[in-house]
């Protein structure tokens, strides 16, 4: 029996001996380590630049505008402060300044908090230190990751600085922008992304819109060609736990302290095939089938399951598919009420 979980690997690459590394979020890109070199070292050629006078570091405007007027010297467009990616950023440097950091942070940040701006985003991170200013650090940044700094795609940033030790993430891809994008804004509200409304409350299951998760996985199966999926009692039940399980812990796990095949086969349930997913910061139906289609789109196609449950408790949530030997009834692809949804045990 095979379970599987939404955990995912990442190269990392050191430049200058400060940790680097990046992430695609498509379904076919691989994950590399991502160091770069310019082919011509940029220097800081504003006047205004280099007449400024920086009291104090980590001034995420300062250093915005500063990225940005190099960005339109090179004729590319603005990107602009995204407050997900700051908080990944802050979680990234806050960690690493504390000596804590470890090289599947990153990974862990990209499940849990930047897959859900969607599947086609590509994203990475760079961590500097001994630098003692915001310009010394846009140099060195700008030299250290210039084809990213400087790629014509690039739509946001995250910053953070702490202890003297700055972090940023950059993403491309993204889905939700600003209608127009500041090159250098005046206040310091960070763009967030907009959260897709919730259904009705009597369609919520074990804190799960079940019409709408249905609907949207039952989609993706019918394109495929695969049949809709019925909700499992026992599926839905050990999701329901596993998610319980994670909000207390306060962490994502994919192992458990409790094994999914052996807690569902202790229900006196008979089920050929299993298969788990599990993850947190939950926001959307949405976000999470852009998530499981991105990093298990041929565990969710796959023809031979035939059921299903689902839950989210405090944002940790839990997917569990199976297949039973024995004729199921589905039900409608996107059943218009809880009346219309196949229910079996």
């Amino acid at each position: 029996m095979r379970l599987f979980g939404a955990s995912s690997s990442l190269l990392l690459g050191l430049s200058a001996m400060w940790p680097t590394g990046s992430f695609a979020l498509t379904p076919s890109s691989s994950v590399s380590a991502h160091s770069a070199a310019p082919a011509h070292p940029v220097l800081p050629t504003a006047k205004a630049h280099s007449a400024i006078r920086v009291p104090a570091q980590g001034d995420e405007l300062r250093i915005l505008c500063r990225l940005n007027a190099d960005r339109q010297r090179r004729r590319l467009p603005s990107v602009f402060l995204h407050r997900t990616l700051s908080q990944v950023a802050a979680e990234l440097g806050t960690r690493y300044a504390d000596g804590e950091f470890s090289s599947n942070d990153f990974s862990t940040l990209v499940s849990s908090k930047i897959f859900p701006l969607g599947s086609s985003v590509s994203t990475s991170y760079k961590i500097i230190g001994t630098v003692y200013s915001d310009a010394e650090y846009v140099v060195n940044l700008e030299t250290s990751l210039y084809s990213s700094v400087f790629a014509g795609d690039l739509d946001a940033i995250g910053l953070y600085q702490d202890k003297g030790i700055y972090t940023l993430v950059l993403a491309s891809g993204l889905s939700a922008k600003p209608a127009s994008v500041e090159a250098c804004p005046v206040t310091r509200e960070q763009f967030t992304p907009p959260t897709t409304t919730p259904g009705p409350p009597g369609n919520t299951v074990n804190g799960v819109d079940l019409l709408q998760f249905l609907c949207s996985i039952n989609n993706e199966r019918a394109a495929a060609g695969a049949a809709p999926l019925a909700v499992h009692g026992a599926l839905t039940n050990e999701a329901s736990e596993q998610a319980r399980i994670m909000s207390i812990l306060g962490r994502y796990t994919v192992d458990g302290p409790r094994h999914v095949d052996e807690a569902i086969y202790a229900q006196g349930v008979s089920i050929a095939k299993l298969g788990w997913v599990a993850g947190d910061s939950f926001t959307s139906i949405s976000s999470l089938t852009n998530l499981l289609m991105a990093t298990y789109s041929s565990q969710v196609l796959d023809p031979a399951f035939n059921v299903v449950g689902v839950a989210q408790d405090s944002g940790f949530w839990s997917v569990i598919l199976g297949k039973v030997n024995r004729n199921i009834v589905a039900g409608k692809k996107c059943p218009k009420d809880m009346g219309e949804v196949a229910f079996t045990s």
